[in-house]
């Protein structure tokens, strides 16, 4: 018996936009745990995105066939804009304003932290994951599956939070995979979090 990693793997591309939220989201995990002083459960939130981050990169690197691309312009540009759009206008439907409380960290700038840790570890390893080993359909169920199980920590047992999460992580891994660019995921959610904590 072998256990192989698949050999179709789910193409994902990363942009100046991308890679520059990436960026962002490390700076400010460096940032706040040098120059704020955190208390504890608050660094340790921020470690787990930052760990949800790098974790993500590397994982999300063995189960998708990566590519970058150094411009975007045009069609592209415009496309990375309507799924963003549409991805937060369905999450947004769908309801998913909750506050976040991380205080003394600025709440705007672990709402980007955590957006992107997020995406990077959900949809650009574990969508590109599942949707590798069971198709396009299943790995959309079960990456969104698995953020709602995530987000239990934040939700508690709520049904109608869990269900939103859950509609909110069918919608970023299917834009993810229709796009297959990590971009309109990232700024949705980036959005969506700035909404719940403006």
């Amino acid at each position: 018996m072998s256990i192989k990693i698949p050999r179709t793997r789910v193409v994902a591309v990363w942009d100046p936009v991308s890679i520059f939220l990436a960026v962002i989201a490390l700076l400010i995990f460096t940032w706040t745990t040098t120059f704020v002083d955190l208390a504890p459960e608050v660094a340790y939130k921020a470690l787990v995105a930052v760990v949800l981050l790098v974790s993500g990169i590397v994982l999300g690197k063995m189960f998708s066939e990566t590519r970058v691309d150094y411009a975007v312009a045009g069609k592209e540009f415009s496309m990375i804009l309507a799924w963003t759009a549409a991805c937060a206008a369905a999450i947004v439907f769908a309801n998913i304003a909750v506050p976040m409380a991380v205080e003394p960290l600025d709440p705007r700038m672990f709402a980007v932290l955590i957006a992107v840790s997020e995406e990077v570890f959900f949809r650009y390893f574990a969508t590109s994951m599942f949707a590798s080993l069971t198709g396009k359909w299943a790995g959309t169920v079960l990456s969104a599956t698995l953020f709602a199980t995530y987000h239990l920590a934040v939700y508690g047992g709520s049904p109608s939070s869990l269900l939103t999460v859950w509609v909110g992580g069918l919608i970023l891994s299917f834009a993810f995979l229709e796009t297959k660019r990590i971009t309109p995921p990232i700024l949705a959610h980036v959005l969506i979090n700035y909404i719940a904590v403006t």
